[in-house]
C-alpha cells in the first residue's frame, strides 16, 4: 500500500512538474507576445500623434494653400493671356510683311507704311 501510494505521489509530482513546466513555458511566449504588442502600441501611438500633428498643420496651412493656389491658377491664366496675344501680334506682323512683299513683288501696293489695305474679299 505505501508502494503504491509512493508510485502515485510520483506520478502526480512528474504530472505536476510537466504542467509547471508548461506554465513557465506559456508564461515566457505571453511574454514574449507583450513585448510585440508593446512595440506595436508604441508605434501606433507615435503615428497617432504624428497624424493629429500633422491634421492640425493642415488645418492652419490650408487657407494658405487655398490662396496659392488660387494665384497660381491666375498667374497660369494671364500667361495663357499673354501668349496669345504675342502669338497673335506675331500672327499680323507676319501677315503684314507678307502682304508688303507681295505688293512689292506685284506691285499692287496692298500695304502702305503699316497699314493693311483690304480688297474686295476682306
Amino acid at each position: 500500500r505505501i508502494r503504491s501510494q509512493h508510485a502515485a505521489d510520483a506520478q502526480a509530482l512528474k504530472a505536476s512538474v510537466a504542467r509547471q513546466q508548461q506554465g513557465q513555458a506559456a508564461v515566457r511566449r505571453l511574454e514574449q507576445e507583450i513585448r510585440a504588442a508593446e512595440g506595436k502600441y508604441t508605434f501606433f501611438q507615435e503615428t497617432r500623434c504624428y497624424l493629429e500633428d500633422l491634421l492640425e498643420c493642415l488645418d492652419v496651412k490650408a487657407p494658405l494653400i487655398e490662396d496659392l493656389e488660387e494665384d497660381l491658377v491666375l498667374a497660369r491664366k494671364e500667361r495663357g493671356e499673354a501668349v496669345k496675344r504675342r502669338r497673335q501680334t506675331d500672327l499680323q506682323d507676319q501677315l503684314l510683311a507678307a502682304r508688303e512683299a507681295v505688293g512689292k513683288a506685284t506691285g499692287n501696293g496692298w500695304a502702305v507704311k503699316g497699314e493693311v489695305q483690304v480688297d474686295e474679299f476682306g
